[in-house]
């Protein structure tokens, strides 16, 4: 599941109005190849708050703090929950760091079994914004994890940062050579 902070549809394939758009190259043949929500719209306009309503089908306490971070909030299992009771594997995985607005606490309360953060990536990856570093880190830990148990289902969940304020990317030379 990947979750693209502060992103309007309209931007991106397959919702994609303007074809001169080139910000996410690869997202035409994910959207063909994945699966695709035609009828989405967040629960508010705040992360944290969000990943409630994406993750668990509820609104959020529409109050501060994030209350979700506490302890036993929700009135029902979240979605990383009810898959681990059908023998999903689970992860969460941001760039961000993970003491913003204590994400571990919310984490555990959506019910994901792991989760990565960005004081648990190691290697030289471009800051970006205020929140974190850029999303490369995540790939290599994400392909490990999967390969840790292939014939196991999962859910493996990002959170983009460089789509949040002040919308900043790696400079192009920063970024992984194919190959």
């Amino acid at each position: 599941l990947l979750i693209l902070e502060s992103t309007r549809a309209k931007v991106v394939p397959p919702y994609q109005t303007n074809p001169q758009l080139t910000q996410t190259p690869f997202f035409s043949k994910l959207s063909q190849e994945g699966l695709v929500f035609d009828s989405v719209y967040t629960t508010v306009p705040h992360t944290s708050k969000a990943l409630v309503g994406i993750l668990c089908g509820m609104f959020p306490r529409l109050t501060q703090p994030i209350q979700e971070s506490t302890n036993n909030p929700f009135p029902l299992r979240c979605l990383p929950d009810l898959l681990q009771e059908v023998g999903y594997r689970t992860t969460f995985m941001q760039t961000a760091n993970g003491k913003f607005e204590n994400r571990p606490g919310l984490l555990t309360n959506l019910g994901f079994q792991s989760w990565s953060l960005q004081e648990d990536f190691i290697g030289d990856y471009q800051k970006v914004g205020y929140l974190g570093m850029d999303e490369f880190a995540m790939v290599d830990p994400a392909i490990s994890w999967a390969k840790e148990n292939p014939e196991q289902p999962f859910l493996l969940t990002f959170l983009t940062v460089t789509t949040h304020h002040p919308y900043q990317t790696p400079s192009m030379e920063e970024w992984p050579k194919p190959g």
